[in-house]
């Protein structure tokens, strides 16, 4: 019975990955990938030379070839240390773990070199295909990112998920996304809508960023302004969002859709002298009202009330459009900013408020904010409603508008015309 491919043909490997990762089907079998990091090598090459550390290499490379892997599976070496197997079918992650079980087993055992034996410590990180995407390069990365996991584990094996990922590569991922998306104009435009609490009427809509990529979630809002941000790219994506939400604005108008347009830009345009005239210009190009658009600027208190952003912000007034106060001290607004600039709305973040409408001591300072709210003539937003009960205290407590899942899911601008068209 021959044994996988060997494993020092890693172009093979990701040959066979393309392969077998099309034909996956959530509903049948599944793919998985076994990342699998073994120091021992890396420890030989420095303390007995690099033969002892290639012996104990292939030693490990036949015990997972010949004990562990079927015939129809694959096998990759991504480096000293470390290779790669692809298990295909599969029906079940349970069954991938059982496989890196038995390989942990088995490479774990001694390995006899001359007269003395050493130990691999292995650690393997699995990621599936369906679940965990199907790009062979983005299943090969999450197996590694699921095996760093496991090296810090009892048990040294991990499943990949979400919050294994590194904060840093993940942004440096998304910024050479964002500039990819840019360059071939591939950005896209998704559209949440926004109720009135007491209504349940439908009054207006944030516009929200993303670039869709196959296997790949759409990033969050709060990651997409924190990405424009670190990659110096405020200003051209700034245009680009102005632009696309005030033509799809004026797309909804004419649809019979009267509704405001909320759209969040990074602080760091209000420092640029030619913004302003950014936001005069992209009103005149589109067919929308005065006082349709309605911004806010995501970490303003960073900026601080400077000459500079208090008369850009009185100059967006002076144009028609709306402000809004984003998440009053948290670190993006300060009372400081309430005083020296005329907003229109003030937004509440209930995710720096967890149980803010069921815990007495957080329904206290909602409930606070909202006063302010309504003391300086604001509307009070709440952000992140996910829950029918929230929603009804939230009325209670006389805020006026909220967004969240509860009422509805971004969608693009077809799917919102189609779902909401006549009730604006």
């Amino acid at each position: 019975m021959t044994g996988p491919r060997p494993a020092n043909d890693f172009r093979d490997f990701m040959q066979w990955m393309r392969e077998h990762a099309a034909a996956c089907d959530p509903a049948g079998a599944s793919l998985a990938v076994l990342f699998v990091d073994y120091d021992v090598v890396a420890r030989l090459d420095s303390a007995q030379g690099f033969e002892a550390g290639n012996a104990a290499h292939w030693c490990l490379v036949e015990r997972m070839r010949d004990a562990v892997l079927r015939p129809q599976d694959a096998m990759g070496e991504i480096a000293r240390g470390q290779m790669v197997c692809g298990l295909h079918p599969i029906h079940g992650a349970g069954v991938a773990r059982l496989a890196a079980n038995k390989a942990l087993q088995l490479l774990g055992a001694p390995i006899p070199l001359g007269e003395s034996q050493v130990h691999a410590r292995p650690a393997i990180g699995i990621a599936l295909c369906p679940d965990h995407g199907s790009d062979p390069e983005l299943l090969l990365r999450r197996a590694r990112i699921a095996c760093r996991t496991a090296r810090d584990r009892f048990e040294r094996i991990a499943e990949y998920s979400d919050d294994q990922e590194d904060p840093r590569a993940k942004a440096l991922l998304l910024e050479n996304r964002l500039r990819d998306a840019l360059a071939a104009e591939t950005l896209e435009m998704a559209f949440q809508p926004r109720i009135e609490l007491q209504t349940r009427r439908l009054v207006g809509v944030e516009c929200l960023l993303h670039w869709p990529e196959r296997d790949r979630p759409a990033a969050t809002p709060a990651e997409v302004l924190a990405t424009v941000e670190s990659a110096e790219l405020a200003n051209e994506v700034a245009a680009w969002l102005l632009h696309a939400s005030l033509r799809n604005g004026g797309d909804f108008l004419y649809r019979g859709l009267h509704l405001r347009i909320g759209l969040k830009l990074p602080a760091r345009c209000l420092r640029v002298p030619e913004f302003p005239d950014l936001v005069d210009r992209a009103l005149h190009t589109w067919p929308v009202q005065r006082g349709q658009l309605l911004l806010g600027f995501a970490s303003l208190a960073r900026l601080g009330a400077q000459a500079d952003v208090v008369e850009a912000l009185q100059r967006l007034r002076r144009l028609g459009a709306r402000l809004s106060m984003e998440n009053l001290g948290t670190g993006d607004a300060s009372l400081h900013d309430l005083a020296g600039v005329i907003f229109d709305e003030l937004r509440l973040k209930l995710g720096y408020l967890p149980g803010a409408a069921s815990t007495p001591r957080q329904e206290k300072i909602l409930r606070a904010l909202v006063a302010l709210a309504h003391n300086l003539n604001l509307i009070a937003v709440a952000e992140g409603v996910d829950d029918e009960a929230v929603a009804d205290r939230l009325a209670e407590l006389g805020c006026d508008q909220v967004l969240g899942a509860q009422f509805g899911e971004p969608l693009e601008a077809a799917q919102f015309i189609a779902k909401y068209e006549g009730q604006g």
